[in-house]
């Protein structure tokens, strides 16, 4: 009996798996289907398709990009092969296109993703993080480096508060007051 209660997450995964692929091939049916039935005649089903199909589809396809998007922005915070893991989910959402027959979608895809972790990490995380804490770009940089070599995903997380401390410490006792001035930003 306890067997059971210990694959409970394996289950809830392949049911979502399951519910979200059927969404995504069939989820039309799934939504403006169910209302189908409620219209008395021919004419009031067409009016009620038209009104209520586009606002099914805008909301299936918000769902699906974005939980893909959700899951692709978590697989890359993970240190070393975060790229790679993000790349998985588009890739695996552009398997399923009809039109995606040749090899040159799944080539942009690779590219688009590639560069936009390289420029969000490399450039705008230090810049913009920088900026808030007090901290230059160059600072937040090997903080990142040293704290993600040192103890990995949560080294990463906790690379920027961990060297703000260092810097207010240093702030507050003169003789590390310069390098308080070389971790700040002017």
């Amino acid at each position: 009996m306890t067997a059971v209660f210990d694959f409970v997450p394996v289950w809830t995964v392949i049911l979502g798996a399951g519910i979200f692929f059927y969404v995504l091939l069939d989820g039309f049916d799934l939504g403006v289907g169910m209302l189908y039935g409620f219209a008395p005649d021919a004419v009031s089903r067409n009016i009620a398709m038209n009104a209520i199909a586009p606002v099914w589809d805008g909301n299936e396809t918000w769902l699906v990009l974005g939980s893909v998007g959700l899951l692709a922005a978590f697989l890359s915070l993970i240190p070393y092969i975060g790229v790679v893991l993000a790349l998985l989910p588009p890739l695996l959402l552009a398997l399923v296109q009809p039109d995606y027959k040749h090899v040159a979608p799944f080539v942009i895809i690779a590219v688009t993703v590639v560069v936009v972790h390289f420029v969000a990490i490399n450039l705008l995380t230090p810049k913009l993080v920088g900026r808030r804490v007090k901290l230059n770009a160059l600072t937040v940089t090997m903080a990142m480096l040293f704290w993600g070599w040192f103890w990995g995903g949560i080294g990463l997380i906790l690379a920027v508060p961990i060297t703000a401390a260092i810097k207010a410490v240093c702030d507050n006792i003169q003789a590390l007051k310069p390098y308080s001035a070389w971790m700040g930003e002017g």
